[in-house]
């Protein structure tokens, strides 16, 4: 794990969208782990970009696997992005409103409409498990 400093935060150029549906179907269980996620360019001091996916807010324990689900991803596709980072920040850090300005947030609508509806259900008894005799 190399750490470097990002000299600055750039807009995305070039992310397939199928990477960023990848992203999302991969970590829609994980939500709850973590506040956002974005995806920008980053330049670094050695003048070298690449693209970062910023996850925000993480839980402490939830980091690392994470990293594995993000790093799952993008070895099992065949679409050459050069570089990806991953980072983690805290929600309050001073990057983390400069990657809002230009990054591309992370949806997960599909896990927030799902609870919703649990919610709105009227006859909680279908939803007890059985019982048992």
């Amino acid at each position: 794990m190399l750490q470097t400093t990002p000299k600055k935060f750039l807009p995305v150029k070039a992310f397939p969208e199928i990477m960023f549906k990848a992203l999302q179907e991969k970590l829609k269980p994980a939500v709850g782990l973590f506040d956002e996620i974005w995806i920008c360019a980053v330049e670094y001091n050695e003048d070298e970009t690449s693209h970062l996916i910023c996850v925000m807010g993480v839980k402490n324990s939830a980091q690392q696997a994470i990293v594995k689900s993000i790093n799952e991803v993008l070895s099992f596709t065949d679409i050459d992005l050069g570089n990806i980072d991953v980072a983690h920040f805290s929600c309050d850090d001073e990057a983390c409103s400069k990657i809002r300005e230009i990054g591309i947030k992370l949806e997960f609508r599909e896990v927030s409409e799902v609870k919703n509806v649990s919610l709105d259900v009227k006859n909680k008894a279908t939803l007890a498990p059985p019982k048992l005799r």
